[in-house]
């Protein structure tokens, strides 16, 4: 799993790695310095994503953030580095 790190428009750092096997992500990291509350929506984060397939990221991710605040990053750069990464595998 090779990460991708990138600086939010706000400033601070979302590093997400993530495999793809037989087209379906396999395993997903998110970390930073950002903020996420509750704490545990990153962790239902990854673990919702375990076998979606890369065209249903978008639906997942907002779905399981919804209601959920986060500092410094974007529900849509969360999605617009985990689509790059799993559509590149």
């Amino acid at each position: 799993m090779r990460p991708k790190i990138i600086r939010s428009k706000a400033g601070k750092t979302l590093e997400i790695s993530l495999s793809v096997k037989e087209g379906k992500i396999e395993k997903v990291t998110i970390t930073g310095d950002f903020i996420a509350v509750p704490k545990s929506a990153i962790d239902r984060l990854e673990e919702s994503l375990r076998g979606v397939e890369p065209e249903k990221v978008e639906g997942v991710v907002k779905e399981v953030l919804e209601g959920v605040d986060l500092v410094g990053v974007t529900v849509q750069e969360i999605i617009e580095v985990i689509r790059e990464l799993s559509s590149s595998r």
